[in-house]
């Protein structure tokens, strides 16, 4: 059956905003577009499909949303559209209003992996996606993966503080360790970047945890912060154990130190000799 492009009124379309890629579209969205429509006109024809179990539509839209709603902003009366008679199966009608979206970039990870999901439920293979939308093997397992992450964090993927990087390792953690693992992981990469430190990947977080488990000469920048943690928890300057790291360090003298370790030893009962 062929395509053919023809004026359609409006109010015979259904736009059906679960059904696209983008979810809603609001007027807000589409008011530059909706300025070039009116001064240039519709320079592109969406996509429609013949529907015949619906009382109040004639046509389902398949590609062009944004047109649509520009349109509709416009108060335009009718739609030039093109009328496909093949698109007959869900799975073909929802191909087209990802591919059309995905070449143009104008959709952001999160969008690209709900319209997936809808095709996932077919059950078919990352291969035979990517040949279907022009894409690599990759880029539609990245966004299995975020379809699998939960909904929660997408707005944290959204705004690029969980990057593509962190995907895979969160989506690896989830699978091998749970949402509770995942989530503390996602806290991390959170404050890392609040604190603006970019290379916020959970290998980088297991190294410096591995790193600090590892005994060695401590910097006196790395023993001041001990000490300082100390005081913060007890509340004492004059702690024991505080001003021993603070003789380590170069702080105090070694008398000082020595009265330090008096104490201690007075406090919990241990015989005490003078060095």
């Amino acid at each position: 059956m062929a395509t053919t492009t023809q004026l359609i009124p409006i109010k015979e379309i259904l736009a059906d905003e679960n059904f696209n890629c983008r979810g809603r579209i609001t007027f807000a969205d589409v008011q530059d577009l909706a300025t070039d429509m009116h001064e240039r006109g519709q320079l592109q024809a969406c996509t429609v499909v013949p529907i015949s179990d619906n009382a109040k539509y004639k046509y389902k839209l398949i590609a062009g949303f944004r047109r649509f709603k520009a349109a509709t902003s416009l108060e335009w009366a009718d739609l030039e559209c093109k009328v496909n008679e093949n698109l007959r199966d869900e799975l073909s009608q929802r191909f087209l209003n990802l591919g059309e979206n995905v070449q143009r970039s104008e959709l952001n990870i999160v969008q690209e992996a709900r319209a997936l999901g809808f095709i996932f439920a077919f059950g078919l293979t990352e291969d035979a996606i990517k040949d279907r939308i022009n894409k690599t093997r990759g880029w539609v397992q990245l966004r299995k993966m975020v379809y699998n992450l939960p909904e929660d964090i997408y707005p944290d993927i959204e705004s690029g503080v969980i990057s593509q990087t962190n995907i895979r390792e969160l989506y690896t953690v989830l699978r091998n360790e749970g949402k509770e693992k995942l989530y503390e992981n996602v806290r991390w990469i959170k404050d890392e970047r609040a604190k603006g430190r970019t290379k916020a990947s959970i290998k980088v977080k297991l190294e410096k945890e591995e790193a600090a488990k590892q005994p060695k000469v401590r910097t006196i920048t790395e023993i001041n912060m001990m000490q300082d943690r100390i005081v913060e928890m007890t509340g004492k300057f004059d702690d024991p154990m505080s001003k021993v790291l603070a003789w380590v360090s170069g702080r105090i003298p070694a008398e000082d130190c020595e009265a330090a370790i008096k104490e201690y030893c007075d406090l919990h009962g241990y015989p005490y000799v003078a060095s």
